[in-house]
């Protein structure tokens, strides 16, 4: 349904809703709870009902059909918008105004 590109990791929207990640992980950015990165596509767990994907060099965001908004991976400069710097290996939701 859609794709999505950092800089060396992809994010994949299936026609079930869910996303699927590979690449580079070093910074999370795949969100399976490692730093593993992975030559083929696995899942991202916890993740129902994907509408859209979208991702940054070392981060990665998914907006969900209810309109609620994840991220994981990268956070140094605060770019999940989760109201810390910390990394995220597993997806967070947005904190929205």
């Amino acid at each position: 349904m859609a794709l999505a590109a950092g800089q060396a990791h992809l994010l994949v929207l299936g026609e079930d809703g869910r996303v699927y990640a590979l690449g580079e992980n070093e910074m999370g950015q795949l969100g399976d709870g490692t730093q593993e990165s992975r030559l083929e596509p696995r899942p991202v767990e916890g993740l129902l009902g994907v509408r859209a994907i979208g991702a940054g060099d070392a981060h990665s965001l998914a907006l969900l059909a209810d309109g609620r908004l994840f991220a994981w991976g990268d956070n140094r400069f605060g770019q999940l918008g989760d109201g810390t710097r910390e990394v995220r290996l597993r997806p967070v939701q947005v904190r929205l105004p």
